[in-house]
């Protein structure tokens, strides 16, 4: 079995089509999306579509899709940052259908299943939490916190844009990295993952190329807002 695992879409669909040209060559059998499907792009539409049309084994919420969770458009923002995020929610609100918001608010925030002979455990940020960001690489007191109760071999997770294949005592831990946003030490490709249990358990982390100026083009035509902070999302991501 070949399962794609995919992240963080962020409402790119430019990304989010280079990915699955990608994926049509791979011989894929499953895909997992661990979720932030729609907000902070200029694509909500595309790739809610676009995610409906492959039907995937399992689709989770991440934080982001979260935000429809709550009416944010009754919030009187105060700081900077609540003003770029409702700015984010107000465009994505009003371009999806209330079935399509509906849809999203319904799927969960995390998932148990069995691949050939692996017990899985998929989530957005950490068994913890949506938000909670878990980093194999680093701060090893915090990750035996996350991973305490977790008795799945595999864990997939996503949430940090930073892709990552790592074993962790009895865990195998995976980040496939983000679609449609900027990857970790400023990788502005694309970023998913396959899952191989054919023969072995193998992980293969890919990176697509997409094109940039047209998700800009995009942005601008649609009069997307908080121009600056989206290219910032696109093409930086020192951590």
């Amino acid at each position: 079995m070949r399962t794609a695992i995919l992240s963080d879409i962020h409402g790119n669909d430019v990304a989010f089509e280079a990915v699955v040209q990608d994926m049509n060559h791979q011989n894929i059998n499953n895909i997992i999306f661990l979720g932030d499907l729609v907000a902070k792009g200029p694509q909500p539409k595309e790739v809610f579509e676009r995610m409906m049309a492959l039907k995937p084994l399992v689709w989770l919420k991440g934080n982001t899709d979260a935000w429809l969770d709550d009416a944010m458009i009754d919030i009187l923002p105060t700081t900077k940052k609540e003003i770029l995020l409702l700015a984010y929610y107000d465009y994505m609100a009003h371009r999806l259908e209330g079935s399509e918001m509906d849809a999203l608010i319904a799927q969960k925030k995390m998932s148990h299943l069995h691949i050939e002979h692996y017990d899985i455990l998929c989530v957005h940020g950490s068994p913890l939490g949506m938000d909670d960001g878990m980093d194999p690489l680093e701060k090893p007191e915090k990750l035996e916190r996350q991973l305490k109760y977790s008795e799945e071999g595999v864990v997939l997770f996503g949430h940090t844009h930073k892709q990552i294949s790592h074993r962790y005592h009895v865990h195998r831990l995976i980040n496939p990295g983000a679609v449609g946003v900027c990857n970790h030490k400023n990788d502005t490709r694309a970023a998913y993952a396959i899952m191989d249990t054919n023969t072995g358990f193998n992980v293969e982390l890919r990176q697509v190329a997409y094109d940039l100026d047209l998700v800009y083009k995009i942005a601008s035509e649609r009069s997307f807002p908080n121009m600056e902070d989206y290219r910032n999302l696109l093409t930086v991501n020192e951590g």
